[in-house]
């Protein structure tokens, strides 16, 4: 009930009382004693309890509403944070399980990378063994090692993976061409939709074209030293992994 209608109750009230009052202009003096007034107050007093009792029932109602609904409110917003909190937690974990499951993974793909590489004597044993290291563990239709010759100052073919037999990569030395530049800027780069003129693929089914080109710097004391130019038929998840499979392939690089 409202404020207003509680004081509308107080009107009808008083109004009551005063009418029940006004009676007594219309008798004679002689019946007009004390004890009529009193009765009358009396009455009119019994009426106001019963409206103020009335009023306090209400107002005690609204009131422990009120609090129920802003205890229910709090309640609410508590278990809202609780839930946030939760579904944070339970993100963080999965997080974690995911970074640990990554970890593993490139711990496991590094391994089968390494494999064989410390015991293969010299430069060309070792980009051949390198290269089919990453064949076995990458989707992968070409693939060409570089390695540093200083004394000529540039990067030389030391072994291929599917070429065409009619198809011999040039060496390059540091900033020349799209490998060079990655030698030098010492940054793994992505070639995508590669042109129809780049090269051919040999494979059991004839000839192919790749649709992107890896060209992966292997550094070594902020140098680079060799290059990895690789081509696949679909993207491998290779770049974010490699530099730390640069620093261990850098690593037995002794000769």
């Amino acid at each position: 009930m409202s404020r207003n209608m509680i004081y509308k109750l107080y009107g009808f009230a008083a109004g009551a009382f005063f009418l029940a009052l006004s009676k007594y202009l219309f008798v004679g003096n002689t019946m007009l004693r004390p004890k009529y007034f009193v009765f009358e107050f009396i009455s009119f007093a019994l009426f106001m309890a019963i409206v103020y009792i009335f009023d306090r029932f209400i107002r005690e109602t609204i009131k422990e509403k009120n609090a129920v609904q802003i205890q229910f409110k709090k309640s609410q917003d508590e278990s809202e944070e609780k839930i946030m909190y939760l579904q944070k937690t339970i993100a963080a974990l999965r997080d974690e399980q995911n970074k640990d499951g990554n970890q593993e993974e490139i711990a496991k793909v590094t391994r089968q990378i390494m494999a064989g590489l410390k015991e293969s004597g010299d430069r060309k044993n070792f980009a051949s063994r390198l290269l089919n290291n990453l064949s076995t563990v990458y989707e992968i239709g070409l693939a060409v090692c570089y390695m540093y010759d200083e004394p000529s100052e540039k990067f030389t073919v030391e072994a291929t993976y599917g070429l065409a037999s009619d198809v011999s990569p040039d060496n390059f030395v540091s900033g020349e061409g799209l490998n060079g530049q990655a030698a030098a800027d010492k940054k793994h780069r992505l070639i995508a939709d590669v042109p129809e003129d780049y090269f051919d693929i040999e494979s059991a089914s004839g000839q192919a074209k790749p649709k992107n080109i890896y060209l992966l710097p292997i550094v070594k004391d902020d140098n680079s030293i060799g290059l990895i130019e690789m081509a696949s038929f679909t993207q491998v998840d290779l770049q974010n992994n490699w530099s730390e499979l640069s620093e261990s392939i850098a690593s037995v690089m002794e000769f």
